[in-house]
Parts: structure tokens; C-alpha cells; sequence
């Protein structure tokens, strides 16, 4: 049996950390992130040595964080934005490296141990906009509600972030999740990624013997992108993992089978194409906010 070399979210976002320090060394970044090295650690090196060549690729997670970024700073800009609630934030650095309003409440709510360990070493760095840490486990479906709840009292409009999160959970977590974002009226913009039953499968074979309960790949929405419908979410945009890649011409395995998939999910329309799984800009359904 496989060693268990992920032990837990922790060390995943160690591995994102990772993956933005090396883009940022690239002539060519797509992604500029000067405290990411500071970030890693001796266990993020060491986990980035002991993962197969297949689990230490990271051009996932800079699709990802390119196309986060520039929905964040549009949405920030064109809605007016007032609070950014970036849940399981882990190692995440976007106030401190990102042009943001300086009137921007940005909200970190994640393990009180990994938002300690941030907050030490990037202790001398200035967030361009007004940062708040909130420990708590995401897990915790009460006080998640509850955070929501009180923010919900003081914001106008709320973004939410969860980057990197929803494969790690239950459906039956997603679930709460999506319900305690329903309930509260002032979160109207959700910015998350899910991927298709097939790549579930196949990515939970590779990774799953090496991590932990805790940091196994569990969730794709049952019934595909119908499943967030049920909670008055409706997509506004979406991107596709490997049409950002060669967007941004990242070192892609099989490239041809990348560029034959883009081409191939481009021609769909509506469900059939958010259900190939990727990135989503999620928007309140009007008919959900009270007295509409």
C-alpha cells in the first residue's frame, strides 16, 4: 500500500504555494507572487520531492489562479464590491499582491494554525486592502453560517471565494455550504471550480492512496451544474481547465488531447458544457432574494 505522503488540507496549500513561487521564477509568468517562497517551508519542499511526477505538475492550479484573479479584480471593480470573503483560504496572498481598493474588506476564514503561520511570515507585508483573518474549520456548517450572517449584516455585496476546496468535501458539506450562502441575500457573487464524474475518478486513483482522509478527492456535484440550480445559483461565466491552459500555454501533458477536448466542449451549449467541469462564476438568482 501507497505511504500517505499528504496529511492533510495544510499541505495542499503548501503545494500551491509552491506552484506560485515556481511560476513566479518564469520569464513569462503569468502570475507574480514575491511572498509565495516564503510560504513553503521544509515541508513544502519535502512534499513537492516525495509526490509522483503525474501529482507535482501544477498547471492546474495556475489556470486557476490566473483566471481567479481577473474575475476578482473585474467583479471588484464593475459590481463595487464591498467585503470578499475568501473561505478555506489557506496560503492564498491576493491582498498583499493584488491592486485592490483600499476600502475593501477582505475576510480569510480558515484553521487557525494555517492563518497563524501565514500572518508570521508574511508579518512584514502590507495588504493592499483592509484584511481580516477568522479562524474556524470550514467543516463547521454553523460557523460558517453564523460568519455569513454577521457579515451579511454589514455588507452590501459579498464576493465568495472557495479556491480549491469543494473536491475535498462531502456532497452533503457542499450542500450546507450552498444553502448558507442562499441565506444570506447579500452574497451575490460565488467564484468556485468542480470537476466531472470521469476526472474525479481517474485523479481520486492517483491521489487518494497518498493523502489522507482528510485530504482525499471526494466531491463532483451530483447531476452536474443542476445541482448548484437547487440553491437559486445560476452561472454567469464559466472557463474550461485546458482552454485556459493553452490560453496561457502552460507545459500540459498530451496537449493534442487538450487542444482536441477545448475545441471538442466549445461547441456545446449550457449544461452540457459546464457539466465537462471547471471554473465557475456563480451569480444569486434574483427569485431567491425576499420579496422577489
Amino acid at each position: 500500500m501507497p505511504e500517505t505522503v499528504i496529511q492533510d488540507l495544510f499541505d495542499i496549500e503548501r503545494m500551491a504555494a509552491f506552484y506560485r513561487a515556481s511560476e513566479n521564477e518564469r520569464v513569462d509568468a503569468h502570475i507574480h507572487d514575491t511572498y509565495a517562497h516564503l510560504l513553503i517551508g521544509e515541508r513544502g519542499e519535502q512534499l513537492m520531492k516525495e509526490l509522483p511526477a503525474g501529482l507535482s505538475e501544477g498547471w492546474g492550479n495556475i489556470a486557476r489562479t490566473w483566471i481567479y484573479d481577473d474575475i476578482l479584480l473585474r467583479i471588484i471593480q464593475e459590481q463595487q464590491v464591498d467585503v470578499v470573503l475568501n473561505l478555506a483560504a489557506g496560503l492564498d496572498t491576493r491582498p498583499y499582491r493584488l491592486a485592490l481598493p483600499a476600502t475593501l474588506r477582505w475576510v480569510e476564514a480558515d484553521h487557525a494554525e494555517i492563518l497563524a503561520y501565514k500572518a508570521h511570515l508574511l508579518s512584514d507585508a502590507q495588504p493592499s486592502c483592509q484584511l481580516e483573518q477568522v479562524p474556524l474549520a470550514i467543516t463547521d456548517t454553523e460557523a460558517c453560517a453564523e460568519l455569513l450572517q454577521d457579515l451579511g449584516k454589514q455588507a452590501r455585496t459579498i464576493f465568495v471565494l472557495t479556491e480549491g476546496l469543494l473536491i475535498y468535501l462531502s456532497v452533503e458539506q457542499v450542500s450546507a455550504l450552498a444553502a448558507a450562502l442562499k441565506a444570506t441575500p447579500a452574497v451575490q457573487w460565488w467564484l468556485t471550480e468542480c470537476i466531472a464524474p470521469t476526472v474525479l475518478q481517474s485523479t481520486a486513483q492517483l491521489w487518494n492512496p497518498l493523502a489522507a482522509v482528510p485530504a482525499q478527492v471526494r466531491f463532483t456535484p451530483p447531476g452536474g451544474v443542476s445541482f448548484f440550480y437547487a440553491y437559486d445559483w445560476k452561472v454567469l461565466e464559466f472557463y474550461q481547465y485546458a482552454h485556459i491552459a493553452l490560453r496561457l500555454h502552460l507545459p500540459l501533458r498530451r496537449r493534442w488531447q487538450a487542444r482536441l477536448f477545448s475545441w471538442w466542449t466549445t461547441k456545446r451549449r449550457s449544461d452540457a458544457l459546464y457539466n465537462t467541469g471547471g471554473f465557475f462564476l456563480f451569480q444569486r438568482n434574483p427569485r431567491s432574494d425576499p420579496g422577489k
